[in-house]
Formats: C-alpha cells, sequence, structure tokens
C-alpha cells in the first residue's frame, strides 16, 4: 500500500495504517519512503478487510483517510490424481498418486479408495478383481480453496486353467469302483 500526503507548513513525525484484519482495528506504523510518500507491506488473510491512513505532522496535527474496503478471494486449490494404466489382470501391481497445490501447513491432499481413506500414496500395490475408485482431494482453508480429483483401476479376474490327472495322466480314462486312484489338479 502506498500513500503521499503533503503538508503546506510541516514535515511528518509518524504515520500510520489502520488494518481489520484481525477483526479489530489496529494501527501500524508505515515508513517515509521520500518527499511525503509512505509505504506499507503486509501479508493478508483471504478476507474482507478495511483501512484508512492517518498521519501526525510537526505540530502535532492528526489527519486521516476515509475508510477503504476490499476483499481478498482465497486462492484456487488443485488436486492431481495420477493412477497406474487400466484396465489390469489380477496380480499385476498399481499405484495411485494424489497432490494437491493448497500449501496449508495445517492441510494434507488425502487419497480415498473406495470411500476409505488410505495411506497407500505413492506405493505400488496388488489389488483385488473389481473396480476401485479413487479420490485425491483437499479440504478448504481461509486462504485456500477446496478442491478434488478422482478415478478408477478395474482389475480383471485372471482367466483360470485347471488340469485334472488322474494317477499322472490327463486323458479320460475308465477305472473300476475298486481301484485306487491319485487325483493330481
Amino acid at each position: 500500500f502506498n500513500i503521499t500526503w503533503t503538508s503546506l507548513n510541516a514535515g511528518f513525525n509518524i504515520s500510520y495504517i489502520s488494518f481489520n484484519h484481525s477483526r479489530t482495528f489496529t494501527n501500524y506504523t508505515i515508513n517515509n519512503i521520500s518527499g511525503g510518500k509512505f509505504h506499507y507491506n503486509a501479508t493478508l488473510p483471504a478476507g474482507s478487510h478495511a483501512y484508512r491512513y492517518w498521519i501526525n505532522d510537526s505540530y502535532n496535527n492528526i489527519n486521516f483517510t476515509g475508510l477503504f474496503n476490499f476483499t481478498i478471494s482465497p486462492a484456487t486449490s488443485v488436486c492431481t490424481l495420477s493412477l497406474s494404466a487400466s484396465p489390469i489382470p489380477y496380480g499385476i501391481q498399481s499405484q495411485a498418486n494424489c497432490s494437491c497445490t493448497n500449501t496449508d501447513v495445517n492441510l494434507r491432499a488425502n487419497l480415498y479408495r473406495n470411500s476409505i481413506n488410505t495411506t497407500e500414496n505413492g506405493t505400488f500395490i496388488t489389488l483385488p478383481a473389481q473396480t476401485h475408485d479413487y479420490v485425491c482431494n483437499i479440504s478448504s482453508s481461509q486462504n485456500f480453496t477446496s478442491a478434488s480429483a478422482s478415478g478408477s483401476i478395474v482389475v480383471n479376474q485372471n482367466n483360470s486353467l485347471v488340469n485334472l490327472s488322474i494317477n499322472g495322466t490327463r486323458s479320460n480314462r475308465r477305472v473300476n469302483y475298486t481301484d485306487t486312484l491319485n487325483f493330481t489338479a
């Protein structure tokens, strides 16, 4: 924020900016750049804010501006979900990677598989045969919006082939009820 003050008969002692970014007005000293130009730099949270300037000259006269209002919108979060190629046959490992751009230290990206929060983010795992629905998301905070990304991994059943051998032979066989047989699958 910058403001230029002009004094016809005196210099300036001190200048302040009053902000309500903590829900109550607080005065902050602002720096005199030169010749009545003052500068203040602050990092403000998202939300509605109001401010005003005031100054004290060498004769202790005080002047102030009217109230200015402005709004800072939350930054937009983006979540990215990267999944292994799908469909895959059972027994092939797959991986889900979830990340979000929200830099709020109190929040982290969450990975859900079939509506259950999971810790498998970035880990290769063997999934059972079915469709696995994934969601990568992050909650909103004062300074960031919420975000979500979703996708699925389909794991197909493998075709099974079972060979049955009778006494070591894989062909049809005629047996008597008194014969002893050895079956191997």
